[in-house]
């Protein structure tokens, strides 16, 4: 099972966390640190989650295989 990629606020910018790994670094914007958190999600294959300021989740994108289109 692949770990889900979030981008959460902190502080005085925006992470990129991994489920059960440190964050990465510190970006100054929501959008740049989204753009960092979709390329690893696609790399990874996995879901990519993006929190709003007050933490609540706001979009989740998955790049997971798809089992279904897969068999077609």
């Amino acid at each position: 099972m692949s770990k889900s990629v979030h981008v959460v606020p902190s502080g005085d910018g925006w992470i990129v966390e991994i489920d059960g790994e440190a964050a990465s670094h510190l970006y100054p914007s929501r959008r740049e640190a989204a753009r960092v958190g979709q390329q690893l999600a696609r790399a990874n294959r996995s879901e990519f989650v993006l929190h709003g300021p007050d933490g609540r989740v706001r979009q989740r994108d998955s790049f997971r295989r798809d089992p279904v289109a897969a068999d077609h």
